[in-house]
């Protein structure tokens, strides 16, 4: 009986694990793609490319910015990776690389898909800017 139930077992446990993946690919896939967006904080355009280039189910994230606050105003490039959280919003972590030279800066975001209207959500969290509406341009 052992023999017919261990089998068994692990077959179910496998199965359940790939449906997990699955699901969790098929909700990463939503946010895929090249995203753009006016910074209502200063007017400037954010761009923004999602990738899951090792398919391992975390996204990276580069976000680049015509005027960057956190840079005296001048351009930057943020580089980041995040996973989507069971509620199904995208919480990434990076750096922003000033083009000024100054120093790099930590930075911490969530994206909040809206399927109703195609959008992303863009909140910068420990700031007081308000978040950004991004707009799918590509998948």
């Amino acid at each position: 009986m052992k023999r017919v139930f261990l089998p068994v077992v692990l077959v179910a446990l496998i199965g359940s694990t790939a449906a997990g993946t699955e699901q969790g690919n098929a909700s990463n896939r939503r946010f895929l793609g090249l995203w753009e967006g006016v910074d209502i904080n200063d007017g400037s355009k954010r761009t923004i490319s999602i990738t899951d280039r090792d398919s391992d189910g975390t996204l990276e994230v580069a976000s680049r910015d015509t005027f960057w606050t956190l840079c005296d105003g001048d351009r930057g490039l943020e580089l980041a990776t995040g996973n989507v959280r069971p509620d199904g919003v995208l919480e990434t972590a990076g750096l922003v690389t000033c083009f000024t030279g100054a120093p790099m800066v930590p930075v911490q975001q969530t994206y909040e898909f809206s399927r109703r209207e195609d959008t992303l959500l863009a909140t910068a969290h420990g700031t007081p800017l308000m978040a950004i509406t991004l707009h799918r341009v590509s998948p």
